[in-house]
């Protein structure tokens, strides 16, 4: 089975997002503040998407992948990733089509037999997601948390996902509510 040249590189912004944390873990000043202060925030925005982002949150890219979809992936320097897939409210799928989407994108087919995933419902507060822990075998040996979250506003609907070493998922979860309620959606 052959992954598309999308889907191979969302699996490589997500491993290498893994990857950097290994290559990091320790290097980051910032680790065990609270990054929510407004001083200690930074806004990106283009093209009328704004988001409030931690410092040391990178924009690596903001791109197209079809039509009716815009996507920006980030990553974290404590190795962690988020992505922001933005659809027209009228060509959103569901949050569990959406989830399903990526996890068999950024799941290798041949890990299906030798990989273990956990998966579920989540909420921070009125704000409900899903989520996915997945711990992936030889060749990989990665394991992840993935959090699928919604925002709907206006006429667009918009999924922010964050893939995080298990490690780190307290890190990044403080962030999640701040980041989602104070997005701008184009």
């Amino acid at each position: 089975m052959t992954i598309s040249w999308c889907l191979t590189k969302q699996l490589a912004v997500v491993l290498s997002g893994t990857l950097l944390f290994v290559g990091l873990q320790g290097c980051s000043e910032k680790r065990g503040q609270d990054l929510r202060v407004p001083t200690d925030a930074q806004t990106y925005q283009k093209d009328q998407l704004a988001l409030q982002l931690p410092l040391g949150w990178q924009v690596i890219e903001d791109f197209y992948p079809d039509v009716d979809r815009r996507r920006l992936n980030v990553v974290t320097p404590i190795g962690s990733s988020m992505t922001v897939d933005v659809f027209s409210a009228e060509q959103t799928p569901t949050l569990a089509e959406h989830f399903a989407n990526y996890m068999a994108a950024i799941l290798p087919p041949e890990t299906e037999n030798s990989s273990r995933i956990d998966s579920g419902d989540m909420s921070y507060g009125s704000i409900k997601g899903m989520f996915a822990g997945v711990v992936l075998s030889e060749p990989y040996n990665v394991a992840m948390f993935i959090e699928v979250v919604p925002l709907r506003k206006d006429a667009k609907q918009a999924y922010f996902i964050f893939n995080t070493p298990p490690a780190q998922k307290s890190e990044i979860s403080r962030h999640i509510k701040d980041i989602i309620n104070t997005a701008q959606l184009p």
